[in-house]
């Protein structure tokens, strides 16, 4: 594969994401939220619903019911609840009981509040933010903003069960919602949330998959894309349109492959909504 065609390649899938991916996903899971930007509970339950239970394998109503749990605490908007002291412990009780037995991933879960070394429950990490003036939202997107992707990338982690991938996933989405300029920032690869089919595609792309991350961020430079984008766009059709490795590595091989692969699918989507009558 040639320079040129990895240039066309990053453009489609770049331009891909951005077609598809703010409402797809990033509006219905963002909306249901709108003042995540002035309400500390607000950005926590963003934050719970849409990125603190991502983890391979776990069930919906992890995400569900934390929410639920949090809106059952504060259910008449009191915001200095959440300040409150021994609130962790109080959602915790809360999640646990509208599990109602059903496990609660105890070592991993960002709700717990065991306190150890490093590990800190959401609720005492937004606790530490609102003594600062911030919430969640406003401490990623001044971090993307003011070029700190690296502190807040390791201060994300710092909640229970958030790892690499997860932080990365919710500065990558807050980079996308203020619209960052992108080669204004140093740790771009830190923005870059990786998979098993960013792997995929990335191997397939740049011929290896190791430093996944700066590698995508490498091509779409080359490219004249967002990184940012590029990304969306390559798990979007490698997980959504592609859906085995087989059939990646196939509509990878040159961009008309790409270009038709895309077609097909669009196709497809709008045929099976005519049948739902939802067109």
């Amino acid at each position: 594969m040639t320079d040129s065609q990895n240039d066309k390649m990053a453009r489609i899938l770049a331009e891909l994401g951005k077609l598809v991916f703010m409402p797809l996903f990033l509006k219905p899971g963002w909306d249901p939220f709108p003042r995540h930007a002035q309400s500390s509970v607000e950005a926590l339950k963003l934050f719970l619903n849409g990125y603190a239970f991502e983890h391979a394998g776990r069930p919906p109503q992890f995400a569900l019911n934390a929410v639920k749990a949090l809106e059952n605490l504060i259910s008449d908007g009191n915001e200095d609840s959440l300040s409150s002291a021994g609130f962790s412990e109080k959602l915790w009780d809360k999640f646990c009981e509208l599990m109602n037995g059903r496990g609660t991933f105890r070592k991993g879960n960002p709700l717990n509040p065991e306190r150890s070394a490093h590990l800190v429950d959401a609720v005492t990490l937004c606790q530490d933010l609102i003594d600062d003036g911030q919430n969640l939202y406003l401490f990623a997107s001044r971090a993307v903003e003011n070029n700190r992707l690296r502190d807040a990338h390791g201060t994300l982690q710092r909640i229970r069960g958030i790892g690499p991938k997860i932080a990365s996933l919710f500065l990558r989405d807050v980079a996308m919602v203020v619209n960052v300029r992108e080669p204004l920032l140093a740790d771009r690869e830190l923005l870059q949330p990786i998979d098993v089919w960013l792997k995929r595609t990335t191997e397939a792309l740049t011929g290896t998959s190791v430093k996944a991350a700066r590698e995508l961020v490498r091509l779409a430079d080359e490219a004249d894309c967002s990184a940012l984008w590029l990304n969306a766009g390559s798990w979007y059709f490698a997980s959504k349109i592609a859906l085995t490795e087989t059939k990646l590595a196939e509509c990878l091989q040159s961009p008309d492959a790409l270009k038709r692969s895309i077609a097909e699918h669009r196709n497809r989507v709008c045929e099976e909504c005519k049948l739902l009558g939802t067109e």
